[in-house]
């Protein structure tokens, strides 16, 4: 969720000129992808990390060094003194780039996804879509792919916002109470 920071009223503006800025860069960076991550405010294990190159953003797509999803205590807080961003797993990239980097780093199942486009170039969408649902293992975009192939990615910094994770109940009542609002739900149902 993305939220007034005490610097912008319009953070919208901010997140939609980020995203243009990060399809300018994945254009620029053919055959990799170009995150969108935010200054942290805590160290938070239920976030995943980014770790860029050093040197300053001045609006400009790092180079990223490590990523690192759902980090422990330790590797949060040091990931939070070397200036890692939270990744808001927002993302840039052109379709070849997803494409080849699958066939890198989950070559074991580009297979189910050839199979699947043969399928649909001949009309046959429903059964096929349900075959690849059972084909597939269940893998994590983070874990399985960002995180096994950091030299293929970029992040841009995205500023003027402040960022939740809404994966959890309680984030979703903090970003309320730092808004001002009051929950649309019943408190006691965040336990």
């Amino acid at each position: 969720m993305i939220y007034p920071s005490d610097h912008f009223v319009y953070p919208e503006t901010a997140f939609l000129d980020a995203v243009r800025d990060a399809v300018r860069a994945a254009e620029g960076n053919p055959e990799g992808l170009v995150l969108l991550g935010v200054r942290p405010v805590a160290a938070e294990v239920d976030y995943g990390w980014i770790v860029p190159s050093s040197g300053g953003t001045n609006g400009a797509a790092r180079r990223v060094e490590a990523f690192l999803e759902k980090a422990s205590r330790r590797l949060a807080e040091e990931a939070l003194r070397q200036g890692a961003l939270w990744n808001t797993l927002v993302a840039a990239a052109r379709a070849r780039a997803l494409w080849d980097l699958g066939r890198r780093v989950l070559p074991e199942v580009m297979p189910s996804f050839i199979r699947y486009g043969e399928a649909l170039r001949a009309g046959d969408d429903g059964a096929a879509i349900e075959r690849l649902y059972t084909e597939v293992p269940s893998l994590d975009f983070s874990c399985d792919l960002l995180q096994r192939a950091p030299e293929r990615l970029k992040v841009l910094e995205l500023e003027g916002v402040a960022w939740s994770d809404w994966g959890r109940p309680e984030r979703i009542l903090e970003t309320l109470t730092a808004l001002g609002l009051p929950a649309a739900f019943p408190e006691e149902l965040v336990a």
